[in-house]
């Protein structure tokens, strides 16, 4: 890596995503912003060290032993890169092609707006070089934004809305809040762990935004979607990870067994009618909430986490991030 002075850090997660990466890593060699690019092999099984090797922009290549999930691999970067005294990461799905100016907007409006601590990309659909049709992922979220009130912002520069959280596929993070609100959590592998650290961000009363200027394309669920048996898998975590990332976000502990019956009614609801591209079969749901179960003192761990950072303190670092890597 060169000089970390105004240069970002791209952390990008292969799990043997090999066929999409190629496209990632050119379109970045098209991007105006000084950029380190750090791709993490997560025990991958494919092709992804010859992609990396054969692109045209530099990149540095980790491999884990072991495979590991969304949250411990982009860790290895986002250390790294708070060790290389960086300003920002970028973490980006290798299933996705950003705009020459996406990354330069993102640290644009990051440098004239220090009261967000998080910024999304807005996502076009995989393929589109007009960079005009919004994929679902944007399409829902703007749709869940509506209905709570969030409109559009404007500067003479920027075009942004602030939200709850964006998605891990293409998000900025401001480095010098991690002694403030941590890492990403080990405990969810994958799925949730970005909203998880944008809900953080928050209580850190540091905004949250999805950025208009800043496009990525995004093909979404390219590793699932793959087969039945990683669908399945996808949908045990998703359902798992509800309850770790809703009760550890409760304000009292009297009130979680109650959240905890609410969320089990919605995901029978979800599980039944194949809501939130869940088709995992029912009989399959008591393996969820075992695993929910076994995770108990990981979120009462997140639960007292909340509560430091709504009082202001400084996190220790082995609270910046929560629970080992484990299914």
């Amino acid at each position: 890596m060169g000089s970390t002075k105004n240069t970002v850090l791209v952390s990008i997660v292969s799990t043997s995503d090999a066929l999409w990466l190629g496209v990632c890593l050119k379109a970045l060699d098209q991007v105006s912003t000084k950029i380190d690019v750090v791709v993490v092999a997560n025990d991958c099984d494919d092709n992804t060290d010859e992609v990396c090797t054969q692109a045209s922009i530099d990149v540095t290549l980790l491999k884990t032993e072991k495979r590991l999930g969304f949250a411990a691999c982009n860790n290895l970067c986002l250390t790294n890169a708070l060790n290389g005294g960086y300003e920002y990461a970028f973490l980006l799905n290798p299933d996705t092609k950003a705009h020459p100016q996406a990354i330069d907007a993102l640290v644009r409006f990051m440098n004239s707006h220090p009261e967000y601590g998080i910024v999304g990309s807005i996502q076009i659909e995989y393929g589109d070089e007009t960079w005009s049709q919004q994929n679902e992922w944007s399409r829902q979220t703007l749709g869940h934004a509506a209905t709570l009130g969030e409109h559009q912002q404007s500067d003479c520069t920027f075009t942004w809305m602030d939200h709850s959280y964006v998605q891990g596929a293409a998000l900025m993070m401001r480095l010098d809040l991690v002694k403030r609100i941590g890492l990403l959590d080990p405990v969810y592998r994958t799925f949730y762990e970005e909203t998880d650290l944008c809900r953080r961000c928050l209580l850190a009363s540091q905004g949250v935004a999805i950025l208009f200027d800043s496009m990525v394309q995004h093909y979404g669920g390219g590793n699932w979607k793959a087969s039945l048996k990683r669908h399945y898998e996808r949908d045990r975590l998703f359902l798992r990870n509800q309850f770790l990332y809703y009760l550890s976000g409760e304000d009292s502990r009297r009130v979680m067994a109650l959240a905890a019956l609410r969320l089990f009614s919605r995901q029978m609801k979800t599980l039944w009618f194949h809501q939130e591209d869940v088709i995992l079969p029912w009989w399959q749901y008591p393996v969820v909430l075992w695993s929910a179960m076994f995770r108990l003192n990981d979120v009462f761990r997140l639960y007292r986490r909340n509560e430091m950072i709504r009082s202001g303190a400084i996190l220790p670092e082995d609270l910046w991030q929560i629970g080992r890597d484990r299914r």
